[in-house]
């Protein structure tokens, strides 16, 4: 069973290096799936057996693949409670700025709403009677305009008050 492995990892970096592709024996990992108690008597017995490029193969619970966290239970509790963190964070961020309080906090949202004015207004300029126009460097420079000079404006308005 191991001698079918290594030779299927042999013949798997063969045909990466056919393809111009290399395989980095320090950076592989492998996970092991199956109930708990086969798990440790493989483990055991086969440890140091599988061998990539002349270095043993390391195990690990859990692997990153493609941006996904794949635990040895196949539970994916780990990716879960990432993608539950990036999302409790950003919508902390949307919440702190929505509901801000204090001496400045009107600045925050009159930028903030008259940015995504402007935006609609440059979106609905491209599906009315100005839609025959071209999207190019053009539309997406005066968009860009639009979101640096319309706060820039606002600022020095509210300093000239």
């Amino acid at each position: 069973m191991i001698a079918a492995l290594n030779y299927d990892l042999c013949n798997l970096q063969i045909c990466s290096e056919n393809h111009c592709l290399k395989l980095n024996s320090a950076k592989t990992d492998a996970i092991l799936f199956g109930k708990p108690t086969e798990r440790k008597y493989f483990l055991q017995q086969y440890l140091n057996n599988i061998v990539l490029d002349g270095s043993a193969v390391k195990f690990n619970d859990k692997v990153r693949s493609l941006g996904v966290w794949i635990d040895q239970d196949l539970r994916f509790t780990d990716h879960i409670s990432m993608c539950l963190q990036r999302a409790y964070a950003s919508l902390k961020l949307l919440y702190h700025n929505a509901f801000s309080e204090g001496p400045i906090s009107h600045l925050v949202h009159s930028v903030r709403e008259q940015t995504f004015v402007a935006y609609l207004i440059s979106y609905a300029a491209k599906i009315g009677p100005a839609k025959d126009i071209k999207s190019g460097a053009a539309s997406r420079h005066s968009i860009c305009c639009t979101y640096l000079v319309l706060p820039v404006f606002f600022l020095l308005n509210m300093c000239l008050k």
